[in-house]
């Protein structure tokens, strides 16, 4: 996972101008992944417990287990659009699912990170079932922002140096239909 997070002092409770970009399936996943944020979603009564957590893992998984891609399929699920992928509680099947249906761009493209769009990292080794997964807040003079579950004890803000980011494995953006 990525190390070189910044604090910041950015609003992450408020969803970035239209002029940030970002498609509206992936910008009203953001306005949810914001609600949580606001809500105080965290962990209860453990590392990976409470009732935040087995609501993101909706069953796929046991309590205790990692839930940020479980964060992330929720706020797409309840986006009040068609989720367009599975849901799921893991980041590397979040990243290959995007990668599938041809939705990934690596950060070394010129495609600049959207509102909405995913960020995965490796934690460990390249080829680990291992991952970690972020909703982009909005990206701006290099720095990319972001919304993360299990990152911290709670759904929380970052802020990270765009071209500094380590073990990234790609970003994804879910398109609008029509």
């Amino acid at each position: 996972m990525a190390s070189n997070s910044q604090p910041t002092s950015t609003d992450f409770t408020q969803l970035p101008s239209k002029d940030f970009g970002g498609s509206q399936i992936g910008r009203a996943a953001l306005a949810v992944a914001i609600r949580e944020l606001k809500s105080g979603a965290k962990e209860i009564g453990g590392n990976n417990c409470g009732l935040w957590v087995k609501k993101y893992l909706d069953g796929l998984a046991p309590e205790g287990s990692s839930w940020c891609a479980g964060f992330i399929s929720y706020c797409f699920a309840n986006s009040g659009f068609s989720m367009r992928f599975d849901y799921t509680v893991s980041a590397r099947d979040l990243l290959n699912q995007f990668r599938n249906k041809g939705w990934c761009y690596n950060p070394n493209e010129k495609l600049a990170p959207e509102p909405g769009d995913i960020v995965v990292w490796r934690r460990t080794k390249p080829n680990s079932w291992q991952g970690h997964a972020g909703i982009v807040h909005h990206f701006h003079d290099g720095k990319l922002y972001t919304i993360e579950g299990n990152r911290s004890p709670k759904v929380d803000g970052f802020m990270y140096s765009y071209k500094g980011i380590k073990n990234i494995l790609g970003l994804g953006r879910v398109p609008d239909i029509g």
